[in-house]
């Protein structure tokens, strides 16, 4: 089935196959639903009930992460492991009491590792209200059966590195929605020498590749987590180059772009040269300053 908001998009692309629609902004991405701690402001604690309804007022998309107790409780917790056990080691009961506040402050302290469930009872009857399932180690027959209860095939986005994974979603969940995302192969900030930036490219590029192998049939949103260094000419790894040619393949067969500053995030001006070469959407961990990009390029 054809996706409406595609349809939509196909209709507008008279010429090129794509047409800058600012509402698709509304899909950019707020990562673990409120970003990075920044001195100085408010910082809701990841993957809470409270970061997805800031980030839902601003109308944009949180993200969460997904994992499940050694007793099959779905949960919304960002790391792998707490005290260096793996969450999937520890019962439900082990983990209710467990703070994922403290750090973001005294305000904050009440704050519990929030149950899917209750993500998804905060959506139900809000249609407007989508969340990036960032997918972890649950079965996909557990969680699609969990969205499929409270009706949100429509607004939840199975989020996820593997392809295949954007297969199974679909399988299991039709009228689903899928995010598919790549990155450089590193986490941290890379050197901008020719050889690394080379080589975080081919890195993405084999991801990309293996989807437009399929030309993209499994995915609604395609995310880059692009590195960045604002001193550089080109300021993007991998490059502008390869960036606006994916961008164009992805807008020929009906698919959302979305670039993610993924170091320096804090720099207004990378949003705006992402969205200069064809992106349609962002992902950040500043939410202010994406957020007043989004309202700059809105206005326009």
């Amino acid at each position: 089935m054809v996706k409406p908001f595609v349809v939509f998009a196909l209709a507008l692309g008279i010429l090129s196959g794509w047409a800058r629609d600012t509402r698709f902004l509304n899909l950019s991405m707020v990562h673990r639903g409120d970003g990075v701690l920044v001195p100085g402001r408010v910082n809701r604690p990841d993957n809470s009930l409270e970061a997805c309804l800031y980030a839902w007022s601003c109308d944009v998309v949180p993200e969460a992460d997904i994992r499940r107790t050694k007793d099959g409780v779905i949960i919304a917790y960002h790391n792998s492991t707490y005290k260096r056990r793996k969450i999937e080691e520890y019962d439900w009961a082990e983990l209710r009491d467990v703070s994922i506040g403290a750090a973001h402050g005294a305000e904050w302290d009440h704050v519990r590792i929030p149950l899917w469930e209750g993500l998804f009872a905060a959506m139900k009857g809000r249609p407007g209200w989508k969340i990036y399932m960032d997918y972890k180690n649950v079965p996909v027959a557990q969680s699609s059966e969990l969205v499929k209860r409270f009706e949100l095939e429509r607004q939840v986005y199975c989020h996820g590195s593997s392809y295949k994974l954007m297969r199974q979603w679909r399988e299991a969940v039709p009228d689903g929605l899928t995010s598919y995302w790549m990155f450089t192969g590193s986490w941290r900030q890379i050197p901008f020498t020719p050889e690394r930036r080379a080589e975080g490219e081919a890195f993405m590029r084999k991801r990309f590749e293996e989807a437009a192998a399929d030309n993209f049939a499994q995915v609604d949103v395609v995310h880059f987590l692009i590195q960045a260094d604002p001193s550089q000419e080109d300021p993007f790894c991998p490059s502008s180059a390869f960036l606006k040619d994916a961008v164009t393949r992805l807008h020929a067969a009906g698919k959302v772009a979305a670039g993610f500053p993924w170091t320096h995030g804090d720099d207004p001006e990378l949003y705006r040269r992402l969205w200069n070469l064809g992106f349609d959407c962002f992902g950040t961990d500043y939410p202010e300053v994406m957020n007043r990009v989004i309202a700059e390029l809105k206005s326009r």
